[in-house]
């Protein structure tokens, strides 16, 4: 189950990064490995109940994007994002520790 779940998160952030048709924004975050290897990362050590809320979040950024709120759509992707970091972050950290 948490494989599919990494997955789809990979994959819905891909989606909604080329949607962006930003060419510098496409080529700074692909360029960005070691976030992308963080995210992965933290998905093999947190719990399912984590990735559920992790889809949720998913779940209202796209509905709120197919809505049109574009500020309300920034906005809670920008939340989603700085929490991802955090939890990517806070994994690295532990695995730094146990090493």
């Amino acid at each position: 189950m948490k494989d599919r779940l990494s997955e789809f998160d990979i994959e819905f952030h891909s989606i909604i990064l080329h949607s962006t048709k930003n060419k510098q924004m496409i080529k700074t975050i692909s360029s960005s490995r070691i976030l992308i290897q963080l995210s992965c990362l933290a998905h093999i050590i947190v719990d399912s109940e984590l990735l559920m809320s992790v889809w949720l979040e998913h779940k209202k950024i796209l509905e709120t994007i197919l809505q049109g709120g574009r500020d309300q759509s920034r906005n809670i992707m920008a939340h989603h994002i700085e929490k991802s970091k955090d939890l990517a972050f806070n994994v690295f950290d532990r695995l730094n520790q146990n090493s």
